[in-house]
């Protein structure tokens, strides 16, 4: 099974078993130096033995007699050696000095020895002087004993002094370690109390940045729905300004189609009651030149011929007349204006050239007649001739309209 990581948990530095074995092996050194200042000292002294002899020369006892020879004194006993510690190795002893072997007593005279007999109270002193020593030799000897127990003893106390010395201090060695090692271990938990607290202060500001983030993205996003929010109401009422003005416009367009419905009206009423009042005019002219004619009789045939040619010629003039209204467009102007245009035309109708005969001194009226004259070309050919007119003179009024 896969145990997943806590997230956490403060993962474990780099290099911790190197420094436990690096701190573990300062440790033992230590030991060891501590150890080695504490054992060079428990080297037991060496125990050098001497004995010391009289340097002062005695004389000799005089030579016994004969039949009883004095006995020779006894040999000293070999004190024994004490027994040396096995540990630490023992230095090079250093060799007693051998006592001075007793000055021979001078032989007397031979012949004086000879004739000498042994004295008891010589062999009593001898034999004292024997005892004496060997009771000296006895004390000196319990003596050394008694030093060498006192000095064993000493030796033993001081070893045992020694062990509990060791003893204490490998205690104090053991508490102390003990002691590091529940400071290490204390040190530890608080390191890692230390770091877990670290680490949750670096999530809470990790999570405190993060929600700081999601504010300001929020009021960001606020920020630009409330700008778009604007836009839109702008365009809104740009789209309500847009749609009021075509409102605007389709009102005064129609208002304008009105107006030149009602001109257009205007303009083909005036026209019809002008093509009436023509009517009338002509039906009077035709009504007054046959009159004429039947007032003249025959022998007017030929000057009725010329009134007729100038009739049709007037009738032509009327439609090119009419014609160029059809096409004038001025306002309403008070006054009896007229003015006076020479058309010249081309044979198809086409215009040549205008120029103005007499000015209505209006300029306004001018120029729209003269724009309507332009509007009207090409003019149609003259029915009583077939043909187009090089000329033609043209009088507009603003009451023919």
């Amino acid at each position: 099974m896969k145990v997943r990581s806590n997230p956490l948990r403060v993962p474990t530095e780099p290099g911790y078993w190197h420094a436990f074995g690096l701190a573990m092996l300062v440790h033992i050194v230590l030991l060891a130096f501590l150890w080695r200042g504490v054992s060079w000292q428990n080297t037991p002294p060496i125990t050098v033995e001497a004995e010391i002899w009289s340097t002062q020369t005695r004389l000799a006892a005089p030579p016994a007699p004969a039949a009883r020879p004095a006995p020779p004194a006894p040999a000293p006993k070999p004190e024994p050696q004490p027994k040396r510690l096995p540990e630490p190795p023992p230095a090079k002893p250093v060799a007693a000095k051998q006592p001075a072997p007793a000055p021979s007593p001078k032989p007397a005279e031979e012949p004086a020895r000879k004739s000498s007999a042994p004295d008891p109270e010589i062999a009593l002193e001898k034999e004292k002087q024997r005892k004496l020593q060997e009771q000296a030799l006895a004390e000196e000897k319990a003596k050394r004993e008694e030093q060498e127990r006192k000095r064993q003893a000493d030796e033993d106390e001081r070893k045992e002094q020694e062990k509990k010395r060791i003893a204490e201090e490998k205690k104090r060695q053991a508490d102390e370690e003990k002691r590091k090692q529940e400071e290490e271990k204390k040190r530890a938990a608080e390191d890692e109390k230390h770091r877990h607290e670290e680490e949750k202060r670096k999530q809470e500001e990790t999570k405190r940045k993060q929600e700081e983030e999601k504010r300001k993205q929020e009021e960001e996003k606020r920020k630009q729905e409330e700008a778009k929010r604007k836009q839109e109401e702008e365009k809104r009422k740009q789209e309500e300004a847009k749609r009021k003005q075509e409102e605007d416009k389709r009102k005064q367009e129609e208002a304008r189609r009105k107006q030149e419905e009602e001109r257009r009206t205007a303009d083909d009423e005036r026209r019809r009651q002008q093509e009436l009042a023509e009517q009338r005019a002509r039906a009077r002219r035709d009504a007054d030149l046959k009159r004429l004619q039947s007032m003249a009789g025959e022998g007017m045939a030929g000057d009725a011929e010329k009134t007729s040619g100038r009739t049709m010629s007037v009738n032509y003039s009327s439609i090119i007349a009419q014609r160029i209204r059809d096409k004038t467009r001025w306002p309403d102007i008070a006054g009896n204006l007229e003015v006076e245009y020479v058309i010249e035309l081309l044979p198809d109708g086409g215009l040549r050239d205008i120029k103005l005969k007499k000015s209505s001194e209006v300029p306004e009226f001018d120029a729209a007649v003269k724009r309507a004259i332009t509007a009207a070309a090409p003019f149609p050919a003259d029915p009583s001739t077939g043909k187009v007119p090089a000329s033609i003179s043209v009088v507009q009024r603003p009451k023919d309209n």
